[in-house]
């Protein structure tokens, strides 16, 4: 659980940090869940909410995928978590599409700026869990992610 809320905070913190030296916003989509069906109601950017769902997106996210690539004997390496994660954020920026608070589509720096994070994001989750996880033998590998 650590891991995603780390690996969720660099992720924020670089987008924020773009968004505030070039006004490249891209950091919105982070917190923005309004194109979501019966919970996009509750969407609000700039409160709570919005940062929850980042941080429950982030934590379901980094077990989720190490418990896939576990499968797979894959969890220890970090480049399936860049991929992922990669390639997640890119149709994740086509999906806000629903959304009126998106970036407009032709918006190739928020594009750009969104996957490049989502690549440290990858990298960070990665790097994080195979110093953790190591060389462990296995048993009670949820509480260790």
């Amino acid at each position: 659980m650590i891991i995603g809320i780390i690996s969720g905070a660099v992720l924020a913190e670089v987008l924020r940090l773009l968004f505030l030296t070039t006004k490249i916003n891209a950091y919105n989509l982070l917190f923005n869940f309004d194109y979501i069906p019966l919970i996009g109601k509750y969407s609000d950017t700039s409160s709570w909410t919005g940062m929850s769902f980042h941080y429950f997106t982030c934590i379901g996210s980094v077990i989720v995928s190490y418990y896939i690539f576990k499968i797979y004997k894959l969890e220890k390496n970090i480049l399936p978590y860049v991929i992922l994660f990669f390639i997640g954020s890119l149709l994740l920026y086509f999906l806000t599409k629903l959304s009126p608070e998106q970036p407009a589509w032709n918006d190739w720096q928020a594009f750009i700026s969104f996957g490049g994070a989502h690549l440290l994001y990858g990298l960070v989750v990665g790097s994080l869990i195979k110093s953790v996880i190591g060389n462990r033998d296995g048993k009670n590998d949820f509480y260790r992610v």
